[in-house]
């Protein structure tokens, strides 16, 4: 296992990417805090909603729901939208979980201006919002044993369908699966195609899905693979072939908590992390290329980023 290797990120990226709340343009190497965010120590959490990001801002006079707003690449300053445990990409806006009381929970939908546009109905606490799919909002349900994905109905709630882990939604295809195997699951035609693991090592993440829904990029990760290194080996799966990719300089040495990553509204895949050698750098890739491109920068060290300009 190799570090960081790939072609030199140069001339105009296009991207600017919200980190914390500061953000940075990698073309003309300025920064600058976002305005319109409380001056309060807290930890901020960045969700990418197409070309927006929303942020989840969590303080210690906060409580169970945290402070949300929106930062787009041509706006002056954060957007309030209100407050929340949670936000998850609907297809009008975010879709926002509630605590009412310590047991009492609901989840709306709100547009990036914080207008409500499906109204609160309740739903089990321990249910987090992941993603408004084609077949219903992608759901996680934690218990003390572990948890299970559902897909809920957006105007009822009502559980549609559940797999012990839904690692994607395309469409009417569902892609569900475990350390031992994924299976591909047309939920319209009914046709189930097993997928085998591309590699025998780490555990595969949630599916980011490309934004023309063709890809599913799943990263396998193991915290101490060999000793006290971690490791990521990031695949991308093509729906139409069911193939696997495994990304050039795979698998890499790297702080996985320290990583994130998130398809930018063009088309690239963009990874902010800590790696071994190089330390914190921006990485992108294009499908088809055949290599990454990275830049090492001067940024804070966080779990989550969001794009806010791309091209």
């Amino acid at each position: 296992m190799r570090p960081l290797r790939g072609a030199p990120l140069t001339g105009p990226t296009g991207l600017s990417l919200l980190v914390g709340n500061t953000v940075f343009d990698l073309d003309a190497g300025t920064s600058h805090p976002v305005t319109g965010l409380p001056d309060l120590a807290g930890t901020i959490r960045a969700q990418q909603v197409g070309a927006t990001a929303v942020i989840s801002f969590d303080c210690p006079d906060c409580g169970p729901n945290s402070r949300l707003y929106a930062v787009s690449g041509g706006s002056a300053g954060a957007l309030p939208l209100g407050s929340g445990n949670w936000a998850a990409p609907g297809h009008g806006g975010v879709w926002v979980k509630v605590y009412r009381t310590a047991s009492r929970c609901t989840l709306a939908e709100i547009d990036l201006t914080g207008r409500t546009v499906r109204e609160a109905r309740g739903i089990d606490c321990a249910g987090t919002p992941r993603a408004e799919t084609e077949l219903g909002l992608l759901a996680r349900i934690q218990d003390g044993a572990g948890f299970e994905d559902v897909i809920l109905a957006p105007g009822t709630l009502h559980r549609q369908l559940r797999a012990d882990r839904i690692h994607a939604v395309v469409g009417s295809r569902v892609l569900s699966g475990d350390a031992g195997g994924f299976m591909l699951t047309d939920h319209e035609t009914g046709r189930a195609e097993s997928i085998a693991l591309p590699t025998s090592v780490g555990f595969p993440s949630d599916g980011l899905v490309s934004p023309d829904q063709r890809f599913v990029a799943i990263a396998f990760e193991h915290p101490a693979w060999p000793g006290p290194r971690q490791r990521m080996d990031l695949w991308l799966l093509d729906l139409d072939t069911a193939q696997w990719t495994r990304l050039p300089a795979m698998p890499l040495p790297v702080a996985l908590k320290a990583t994130d990553m998130t398809w930018a509204p063009d088309g690239r895949l963009v990874a902010v992390g800590a790696f071994e050698q190089v330390g914190r750098a921006v990485v992108t890739w294009r499908p088809g290329d055949a290599q990454l491109r990275f830049r090492p920068v001067d940024l804070p060290s966080a779990e989550t980023f969001g794009v806010v300009r791309s091209g």
